[in-house]
């Protein structure tokens, strides 16, 4: 998002651009900016955390029955 302003003339205009971050928020502002700039873009809503499978990320998936009482 920071370099973004100074690399515009390397994005192309006719094709529609996806942008994606780790949160989401960044490619949101990033979105916006390209839009007010003419550019076609959307943005992963939710950025990649909310679509990568637990185990590409390394974490371990949640234990089923963990913690609860009968």
């Amino acid at each position: 998002l920071n370099d973004l302003r100074d690399r515009l003339d390397e994005l192309p205009r006719e094709k529609e651009l996806m942008v994606h971050c780790q949160s989401g928020q960044r490619s949101y502002f990033a979105h916006r900016l390209l839009d007010q700039l003419g550019y076609r873009s959307r943005s992963l809503s939710g950025g990649v955390m909310t679509y990568l499978p637990a185990r590409v990320l390394g974490r371990r998936a949640p234990e089923q029955g963990k913690g609860k009482t009968a």
